[in-house]
């Protein structure tokens, strides 16, 4: 009797060990037996229940797998990385000790990971998901499930979240109240009109690039250092609460100002294709990159003491802009335009560089006043005034070069160029731009 049941015990040890775990697509199998670190532990070609029960982590990613039929066996498994293949679905739901999980570039539609409630990583990124559900997941710190075809998506039950990209979906609205713990919040490309970042102060990097956002409030977001909102539809923003912010993009809005004074480290800025009047970057003495062409600028101001580490300044198609301030106005003009390149000045022909710039065009008094004719090789008409005290002309740099106290100036002593014309009258000050031929 005792013999029998050692042979049966043995019998049982050997089938458990010699069971072969199912696997059918040659692309998979492949990638197991030839995996590093080594999960065909005997070398036979096969895979056993066994060696797949001890396995802790399988990367199989760019193998060409279309089914990942048989990775149930593997209910050790702790990361599973299985991107950049061509499966239509994967059924983890065996898998309880999954941890980290990848399975971005690849065609699913739908994926369950209610029943892995270890996951500390999920990475869906780049499928056809119409929906996923995380609210299981409650020990989720990141979460990846860009480039995909979801509608919404609940992250309320997240509570560890630190890291989350839902970029280039179709979201409408985003919850985001419940994950205080958030540092990079990536929501670009969607259709979000609003987002309350109020309890999230920990941001320290977000993309809400290409939404429809009208305002947005990040005034709570003390630790946001890296902003993009390009591509929205701002009228206005307030960073004055973001002491960190080194890298800001706002290109793309409706912005009519833009105050930058209060974040001393910022290093790019990059407010393109607004309608920005003035930008003064006095403080902003880190300053490295200005991009601020196709505006509405009729001031800049870029002498905050390191303008020879700015690589590069970008102002061009903003008609208005005649004088930019700057550091050293020898060593401005000595800086190289080089558009495709992404190094260099760039500016309108009309504007000047200068170290002392007193004016800038400023139509918001008289609407009505005229130069005529415009440009004059001798005399000048102004029309618009009632009564004119006095007519200043002064150069794009800001030194007076002639007074004239009538609506009708000689100018015929002035050389060739460009002149900013100061009007003052009995009701307020305006000045108009003059080219002297």
């Amino acid at each position: 009797m005792r013999v029998f049941q050692i042979f049966f015990l043995v019998l049982v040890s050997f089938t458990a060990n010699a069971q072969i775990v199912n696997i059918p697509d040659a692309n998979f199998k492949s990638a197991l037996l030839n995996h590093d670190p080594v999960i065909d532990s005997n070398g036979d070609g096969e895979i056993q229940l066994s060696e797949a029960i001890s396995t802790i982590e399988i990367n199989v990613n760019e193998k060409g797998i279309s089914s990942m039929e048989g990775v149930q066996s593997f209910i050790n498994l702790g990361l599973l990385s299985c991107s950049n293949n061509e499966l239509t679905s994967i059924d983890v739901s065996q898998n309880s000790s999954l941890t980290y999980f990848i399975c971005s570039g690849n065609l699913l539609t739908t994926i369950d990971v209610t029943q892995n409630l270890n996951l500390l990583s999920f990475l869906a990124a780049n499928n056809n998901l119409t929906q996923i559900d995380v609210t299981q997941n409650l020990l989720l710190g990141s979460f990846g499930c860009s480039g995909n075809n979801l509608t919404s998506i609940n992250v309320t039950q997240n509570p560890n979240l630190t890291s989350f990209d839902c970029g280039a979906n179709l979201l409408t609205t985003i919850d985001v109240r419940q994950n205080p713990n958030l540092i990079a919040f990536l929501f670009y490309s969607n259709q979000l009109v609003n987002i309350d970042l109020s309890q999230n102060s920990e941001i320290f990097y977000m993309n809400a690039r290409d939404n429809a956002l009208t305002s947005i409030d990040i005034t709570q977001n003390p630790s946001l250092e890296i902003f993009t909102i390009y591509g929205n539809q701002l009228t206005s923003i307030d960073v004055s609460e973001n002491p960190i912010l080194s890298n800001f993009d706002c290109s793309e809005n409706f912005i009519t100002a833009l105050d930058v004074s209060q974040n001393f480290e910022l290093r790019t800025l990059m407010c393109n294709n607004n309608q920005i009047f003035t930008i003064d970057i006095t403080s902003n003495a880190n300053l490295e990159l200005l991009e601020c062409q196709s505006n509405n600028l009729h001031n800049l101001a870029i002498n905050n003491g390191n303008n020879s580490n700015m690589f590069q300044m970008q102002a061009a198609n903003n008609p208005n802009l005649l004088c930019i301030q700057v550091d050293d106005e020898v060593f401005a003009n000595n800086q190289i335009c080089n558009p495709p390149n992404t190094h260099g000045w760039c500016k309108d022909e009309v504007a000047a560089y200068s170290q002392v710039c007193i004016l800038g065009l400023d139509d918001s008094f008289i609407e009505e006043v005229v130069l005529f004719p415009n440009p004059s090789s001798d005399m000048l008409e102004i029309s618009g005034v009632e009564v004119i005290q006095s007519v200043h002309f002064y150069t794009v740099s800001g030194t007076l070069v002639q007074q004239c106290y009538a609506s009708v100036c000689d100018v015929s002593a002035l050389s060739n160029g460009i002149y900013l014309v100061q009007i003052i009258s009995e009701t307020g000050v305006s000045t108009k731009r003059f080219i002297k031929k």
